[in-house]
């Protein structure tokens, strides 16, 4: 169904003011995370140590946990990290975010992305398509499907999602709907 915009703006107020960040210290460095992030290399290390810091300050934020294991699997890719190694302890860190906050769509997201970027196109689908459900317009949740659809070999339904992505945020600021398209 189709939701009015002032309704959607309603929905939206109300679910920021069900869910409080239990640890401020560690919902900010989450936000720097992301921010250094759509940095893409120049940020990524960055990145990395915004989210492990938040990891710090509450080892309970799965969404600290999942940005971490996206951070690690796209590492490999631009900053040189061991793949045997990077790839290993993003996995940890995806499968614990989702046993940490198995109900948020950003978690589901960044978990698929480094699913993705790992190899593991089943868990990839199988979180994206979660993130989906639980976010429908996330333009981030749209994009995961996307990329997991790609990897997973299903180029025509990944160019669907990311059009989907791509109507909710034009101008996302970890865009990478092109770079995946053509790399496939």
């Amino acid at each position: 169904r189709s939701v009015p915009d002032d309704e959607l703006h309603k929905m939206l107020i109300e679910e920021i003011k069900r869910k409080h960040p239990a640890n401020l210290t560690a919902y900010d460095r989450v936000m720097r995370g992301r921010w250094a992030l759509s940095r893409w290399s120049e940020g990524l290390a960055k990145a990395r140590d915004w989210f492990e810091g938040a990891i710090a300050a509450d080892p309970e934020s799965g969404l600290a946990h999942a940005c971490l294991a996206n951070t690690l699997s796209l590492g490999v890719l631009a900053l040189g990290l061991s793949p045997d190694d990077a790839l290993s302890r993003a996995r940890e860190h995806a499968e614990g975010a989702i046993v940490l906050d198995p109900g948020n769509a950003q978690v589901n997201a960044y978990a698929a992305t480094a699913y993705t970027f790992c190899g593991d196109s089943g868990r990839a689908v199988s979180h994206a398509e979660r993130a989906v459900a639980l976010g429908p317009n996330d333009a981030r949740s749209l994009n995961a499907l996307g990329q997991a659809l790609t990897y997973a070999g299903d180029q025509q339904r990944a160019l669907e999602w990311f059009a989907r992505s791509e109507k909710f945020d034009p101008y996302a600021p970890d865009d990478d709907r092109l770079d995946i398209i053509c790399d496939c």
